[in-house]
């Protein structure tokens, strides 16, 4: 289960970084802000500017679950990403044993979906590719299938409105 959870941290957090900008900005705050208001988005605020250009991201709906595919174009970038990486899961570590109450009040909307599908059960598998990493969210429950399938639509609308 820690090493499910050191897992998650790397892309979960970078998607959910990325998703809270976009929600906060259509409700009018500021996304710097947001994502500094997060435990694990708060290490990839920072380096948005030089990351942001370069990050890449694919959603695959699987039959039963979805993987995220992050990565950057730039190799020159890739040290930073792998080190922004490395802090969100540690920080993502730290959430998993938060109460649900302390998660909705220091996490966004995507890390309490991602933390609440790994907490219900659903299997989670990560490991770095070549310019980036993947993840892969997967369950046997059709209930929680649909939720991932959820987070990896919110994912792509976030991805095409960027």
């Amino acid at each position: 289960m820690l090493r499910r959870i050191l897992m998650m941290g790397c892309l979960s957090a970078l998607v959910a970084g990325i998703a809270v900008a976009g929600d906060m900005k259509a409700e009018g705050a500021d996304p710097m802000e947001a994502m500094m208001k997060c435990r694990v988005c708060q290490h990839l605020a920072p380096h948005l500017e030089v990351l942001g250009p370069a990050m890449t991201m694919d959603v695959a709906r699987l039959n039963d679950g979805v993987a995220l595919m992050h990565g950057v174009t730039d190799p020159e970038v890739l040290p930073t990403y792998r080190e922004v990486s490395a802090k969100m899961n540690e920080a993502a570590e730290s959430c998993m044993a938060m109460s649900d109450e302390e998660a909705s009040a220091n996490l966004c909307e995507m890390c309490q979906e991602i933390r609440g599908a790994v907490n219900a059960g659903a299997h989670l598998s990560m490991g770095d590719t070549r310019m980036g990493d993947m993840m892969v969210i997967t369950s046997e429950d059709p209930a929680l299938q649909q939720k991932l399938h959820k987070i990896g639509d919110q994912c792509e609308m976030m991805m095409q409105a960027m």
